[in-house]
């Protein structure tokens, strides 16, 4: 999943509507460097899930596409700013692409294989 600047509360409200025992799953927000580690420090505070930060884009998530990762890009429609999902989109990384109120329940369905994910 990715999000662009802007897209901190719609993850932050993304990762607390999972439950702790929710499969692993890697997030990218484009903000500046000196932010990141405080916000996955604030999520992990916040969520029953394990939150840890890390380093990815839209090449990364392409990449983790090409090798069987399920990817979902934010729908512009929802999003504060467009740019990270755009790109993945563009780039043919996002496998899906959904409203932000939408995208917790097809994490979980694509996880569990469910059929029509």
């Amino acid at each position: 999943m990715g999000a662009s600047t802007g897209g901190t509360e719609a993850l932050k409200d993304f990762l607390v509507m999972l439950p702790a025992d929710a499969p692993g799953s890697v997030i990218v927000q484009h903000m500046p460097e000196k932010f990141t580690r405080s916000f996955a420090e604030r999520c992990d505070q916040l969520c029953t899930i394990r939150v840890k930060e890390a380093e990815d884009g839209a090449r990364g998530l392409l990449i983790m596409r090409e090798a069987g990762a399920r990817t979902i890009a934010q729908d512009e429609s929802t999003c504060v700013v467009f740019g990270m999902p755009k790109e993945a989109v563009e780039l043919g990384a996002a496998e899906a692409v959904l409203p932000l109120p939408r995208i917790a329940s097809a994490a979980l369905e694509m996880a569990a294989g469910s059929p029509g994910s």
